[in-house]
C-alpha cells in the first residue's frame, strides 16, 4: 500500500497528504465564503457574533459533507496590532 506523504514528517497531520489537502480545502472554502463580509461592515461585537454564527454553519456543512471529521471554532477576535483585522481560530 502506497501513501502520499509530504516532506514534513513532524506529525501524522502534517505528513499525510490527504489530511493536509482537506485542511487546505477547508481554509480556502472559508476564505471564499467569508469574502463578502470582509471590508463591508464595521467591526463591532454584533458583527463578530454574526461572523461566529456564519463560521459555525460553514464548519458544520463541511463536516456533514465529509471534508473533515471535526472542526471547532475556537475564537474570533480583533487583532491586537491591526484593529481592522479579525482573527478566526479553528481546530480541525
Amino acid at each position: 500500500c502506497r501513501h502520499q506523504l509530504s516532506t514534513d514528517v513532524s506529525s501524522i497531520e502534517k505528513q499525510e497528504q490527504s489530511i493536509t489537502t482537506a485542511i487546505d480545502f477547508l481554509a480556502k472554502f472559508l476564505r471564499s465564503a467569508l469574502r463578502k463580509q470582509v471590508g463591508t461592515f464595521n467591526i463591532t461585537q454584533s458583527y463578530l457574533d454574526a461572523l461566529a454564527t456564519t463560521v459555525q454553519g460553514l464548519l458544520r456543512s463541511q463536516i456533514e459533507s465529509g471534508t473533515v471529521t471535526s472542526a471547532n471554532l475556537l475564537s474570533i477576535e480583533v487583532d491586537e496590532l491591526r484593529p481592522d483585522k479579525v482573527n478566526v481560530k479553528i481546530e480541525v
